[in-house]
């Protein structure tokens, strides 16, 4: 067996170094030590049982700079800035080649009451498990760096939920002369009885008028929170979260008339992310779809009540988005069982991408763009998540070359170029590939392997019914246990 690595640059190393970092901070009161236990509260759609937590929600007015505890890890391309003490988030990433955070840097802490128990910020690569926003969010969390044979380093975070008593080990980790980083989720039922969870990560990212979220061409639908409505993407063909998107561009945040979820319904390919057309910059997300199937846009949204919850959580006013992934979930609430001792293991990765004008397709080499424009030019661009010296982009039409060269490419240094378009060829017939030196193929794309599925829109899910009105016991013995599993709120 031959195994073919595509070599690059192999003088630069990756960093690590921790340090203070003083932030702006609206102070909070100490939490009330009177247990709070379940009051009939919702929170996320799920039951806000908190105990042995205490209730955060002392917010205040006061402003102070406050030390917070940050472990840098950086190489040529990247520099992330992770907070253990901050509920483990990425707090900031830097692209190092043109500057652009692409996850949403805050540059004050500004707490609201989002979170199950209060407390939360906006902003960073934050994630949820055992719940969404629950109540680890902004925990201290244990913490241990890691240097890897192959020169790449991790920042190991751990925390044991206090309620379920599940434990979640989540590593970050960036690699010598690459863009990107790993990410890698091991969630353990330490107890001996069955439990669920759910896993999201929730990156935001900065955004104007000119941002546009990217979920892949497949996607022709998508849906609400517990999938309870759909609509057309990414043209809505109706109201959708009661506002009217009917003929509106739904991936522009511009267009986002009311705050609003979009969760891909059935994508068939491995990543999604957003664009920032003003900056020509972005964020890719992949993942294997099949463990990680989630895939989210939230949106306060362009709109005054989107300027009124952005100024609540920030005090320079600019805007976000999350774009969430999912780990054996693909809604909110969606749990997943884990059974008595039972462990899972997931991987996604996250990189930024410059000056491809959006993008089609992407996995962990890179990221690529292929439109065809009104005046026939076949538009080519390309980012790579490591250096090549020596790749080879080919272009071809029914099998027949159009467009070959050489060229060198890597995260700092794009690739692009326009094509003209034979009259005889269409999109459907066009194909696209980037070899490395070594010929294996880093990215490759085909329109016509693409299309969304040939199916009617589904219906959106219904709850239950009525106990009385269940036919069977089995029906009703399933519902309950889902029911159960998703720690309902009408429960």
């Amino acid at each position: 067996m031959l195994i073919v690595f595509c070599a690059g640059n192999v003088s630069a190393q990756v960093q690590v170094r921790e340090d203070t970092l003083l932030i702006p901070t609206y102070l909070v009161d100490p939490p009330n030590p009177m247990p709070r236990f379940y009051e009939g509260k919702t929170h996320q759609g799920v039951q806000r049982r908190i105990y042995p937590y205490p209730m955060n929600d002392g917010l205040t007015r006061v402003k102070k700079d406050m030390p917070y505890h940050i472990v840098n890890l950086e190489n040529e391309y990247i520099k992330l800035g992770i907070m253990p003490g901050m509920g483990g988030r990425i707090f900031f990433a830097e692209d190092k080649t043109n500057g652009y955070n692409w996850f949403y840097r805050q540059h004050v802490i500004k707490p609201s009451l989002i979170g199950m128990v209060g407390y939360w910020i906006s902003g960073s690569n934050a994630w949820g498990f055992p719940h969404h926003h629950g109540p680890n969010t902004v925990k201290p969390m244990d913490y241990q760096i890691e240097e890897n044979p192959d020169g790449s380093k991790t920042i190991w975070i751990a925390n044991t939920d206090q309620r379920h008593r599940m434990r979640i080990l989540l590593g970050y980790t960036i690699f010598p002369h690459s863009s990107l980083v790993e990410m890698t989720i091991h969630p353990m039922n330490r107890t001996p009885i069955v439990n669920s969870f759910l896993f999201w990560a929730n990156p935001s990212v900065h955004v104007d008028t000119n941002y546009q979220v990217i979920f892949p061409p497949s996607v022709q639908y998508v849906t609400q929170h517990a999938k309870r409505e759909m609509t057309t993407w990414p043209v809505s063909d109706r109201y959708y979260t009661g506002f009217n998107y009917k003929n509106v561009n739904i991936s522009w945040w511009k267009n986002i008339g009311v705050p609003s979820s979009f969760f891909s319904w059935d994508p068939k390919e491995d990543y999604f992310g957003g664009y920032d057309h003003g900056k020509q910059a972005g964020t890719v997300w992949v993942g294997n779809r099949h463990i990680t199937p989630g895939m989210k846009f939230w949106a306060w949204g362009n709109n005054p009540g989107g300027d009124r919850a952005n100024a609540g959580l920030t005090d320079d006013d600019s805007h976000y988005i999350e774009l969430m992934a999912g780990a054996y979930t693909d809604n909110q609430p969606d749990y997943s069982w884990l059974q008595p001792y039972e462990g899972k293991s997931v991987t996604m990765i996250w990189f930024p991408v410059r000056e491809l004008e959006g993008f089609k397709y992407a996995n962990r080499n890179g990221a690529l763009n292929l439109e065809v424009t009104e005046d026939r030019f076949i538009k080519i661009r390309m980012n790579t998540t490591s250096y090549h010296e020596q790749a080879k982009v080919v272009l071809k039409a029914k099998g027949e070359v159009l467009f070959q060269d050489t060229i060198r490419i890597s995260p700092e240094k794009p690739f692009g170029t326009d094509v003209s378009l034979p009259a005889s060829i269409l999109e459907d017939d066009l194909a696209v590939l980037l070899l490395c030196e070594k010929g294996k193929t880093l990215l490759s794309y085909k329109p016509a392997e693409h299309h969304p599925p040939d199916y009617p829109m589904p219906e959106a899910l219904k709850p239950p019914a009525p106990p009385e009105e269940i036919k069977t016991i089995e029906e009703l013995y399933l519902s309950g246990l889902r029911l159960n599993q998703f720690y309902n709120a009408s429960l």
